[in-house]
């Protein structure tokens, strides 16, 4: 499944998400967001998601990260995701820029000016990519990009960004 939704094939992991035992619901947000259409099947999955991040399923870095990926892509969080993630304290650790970066990285978005807007997120998410970033900094570069018009690229950040730390099986 995680190969698939990586690769882009989202639609053919969908088939192996159905049959699969244990909880694997966590996967087809994934797979919604990677597909550009979390209102479809994401949208359901959301609603599974939200009550494991209730239960606690969620270590408190991916609760924050899952929370700036689909603030940043404009989907509306659910109330109680945003509660469950504001219990715990948000992450201070990750990546970030050099001061005047983010303000940079804003300015060129506001401007419409992609091609800086592109050198601005390398710089802002620095050597390690949006796995590593500050979730501040992520949040940043997501809507930046989406400002000037590259909607698949910052859904692909944010599936970096969420993928390394998602959970895996119905035991975590």
């Amino acid at each position: 499944i995680e190969v698939l939704v990586v690769a882009g094939r989202s639609a053919a992991a969908r088939p192996w998400i159905d049959a699969g035992r244990g909880n694997l619901d966590a996967w087809r947000l994934l797979a919604a967001l990677a597909d550009g259409d979390p209102s479809a099947s994401g949208g359901m999955a959301l609603s599974k998601i939200e009550r494991m991040a209730v239960a606690g399923r969620f270590e408190a870095p991916v609760l924050h990260r899952l929370v700036t990926v689909l603030e940043a892509i404009d989907i509306q969080v659910p109330i109680p995701l945003w509660e469950a993630a504001s219990r715990t304290p948000q992450p201070t650790d990750g990546h970030l820029p050099e001061t005047g970066v983010l303000a940079d990285l804003k300015s060129a978005r506001d401007k419409k000016d992609g091609a800086r807007v592109v050198l601005r997120v390398a710089q802002a998410l620095g050597p390690a990519g949006a796995a590593e970033a500050n979730v501040l900094t992520l949040g940043d570069v997501i809507r930046a990009l989406k400002g000037v018009g590259l909607d698949r690229e910052a859904r692909a950040l944010g599936l970096e960004a969420l993928i390394a730390a998602w959970p895996r099986s119905a035991q975590r």
